[in-house]
């Protein structure tokens, strides 16, 4: 699945308010990568975010500025989702 599909996917499904209501495990932090452009010192988290029964059904990436604000338009870019029983991914 190519990142557009799979940002498509996120948004027309509203995922974003979803994940807004539930508590994600950090699985990765870091500087944020130089090739997406963000300012200088923007660090990425990884979160996962798991359904009521525990599975996994969404990592998504967030970018903030050393000023906390968010990168690239939006807080959530996903990395992988659940879709339809199937854990849809792609490399960005």
């Amino acid at each position: 699945m190519d990142s557009h599909e799979l940002d498509h996917y996120f948004e027309t499904n509203h995922l974003a308010d979803r994940l807004d209501s539930m508590t994600p495990a950090e699985v990765d932090y870091g500087p944020a990568p130089k090739s997406l452009g963000y300012p200088k010192g923007s660090v990425s988290f990884a979160y996962l975010y798991n359904d009521e029964d525990g599975n996994d059904i969404a990592l998504v990436a967030v970018f903030r500025t050393p000023k906390g604000d968010y990168c690239g338009g939006r807080k959530y870019h996903p990395i992988a989702l659940l879709i339809d029983g199937v854990w849809c991914h792609t490399t960005r």
